[in-house]
């Protein structure tokens, strides 16, 4: 039990490993946040969360099933746009744009 006015330094460890390679940041952001949310913290204070990847290869050397699924290409495309872009004008100029929180 805490004294009145300690704070809790507590910490917490998760780690999942994803069903298939993947070079799309999607499939990575939602696995976090998911594991975030499945810790259930209701109003607590978080002091920072750290997202770690392991065995990263180059997508080029990852062999790919191919699908009729025209949004999963089209999303690929976007995210080598924005790779491109990031590349060009520095890290993290371009990104989704739920990311961004605008001036109102």
């Amino acid at each position: 039990m805490l004294r009145p006015g300690a704070r809790d330094r507590s910490t917490s460890t998760r780690s999942r490993t994803l069903t298939e390679a993947t070079a799309r940041t999607r499939p990575i952001t939602t696995t976090a946040y998911d594991m975030y949310r499945a810790l259930g913290f209701q109003r607590a204070r978080v002091r920072g969360i750290a997202l770690r990847c392991e065995q990263l290869v180059d997508a080029a050397a990852v062999a790919e099933q191919l699908s009729f699924d025209l949004s999963r290409e089209r999303q690929m495309r976007v995210e080598k746009a924005i790779d491109l872009l990031n590349a060009r004008f520095g890290s993290g100029m371009v990104g989704p744009a739920s990311s961004y929180r605008w001036a109102g």
